[in-house]
């Protein structure tokens, strides 16, 4: 499968992720759990939004009172990468 042969060639590296503490925990523990299982050099690191290759963040949903989604903004460069095009169809799938 074409996904898995892009996963495969995946360079170590660390992605800085700008969120709140609460939404940083969701988002690794839970959302990107599996991807951390079958990448382990991949990692993630909390950081200040100017540092961040990704900013997370929550906002609300026009459609339904009260509710709220996350809103993925990535970095200039960071939004060129292959890395962001696999982390971003993972993430949208699952929300």
């Amino acid at each position: 499968e074409m996904i898995a042969k892009d996963f495969a060639q995946l360079q170590p590296s660390q992605i800085k992720i700008s969120a709140s503490e609460e939404i940083f925990d969701y988002l690794t523990g839970e959302l990107l759990a599996d991807f951390s299982k079958i990448h382990p050099e991949i990692s993630f690191l909390q950081a200040f939004q100017e540092e961040a290759d990704l900013c997370v963040s929550l906002v609300p949903e026009h459609n339904e009172r009260g509710t709220f989604a996350l809103s993925f903004s990535p970095s200039v460069s960071f939004a060129d990468s292959r890395l962001w095009n696999l982390l971003s169809d993972i993430l949208t799938r699952q929300l």
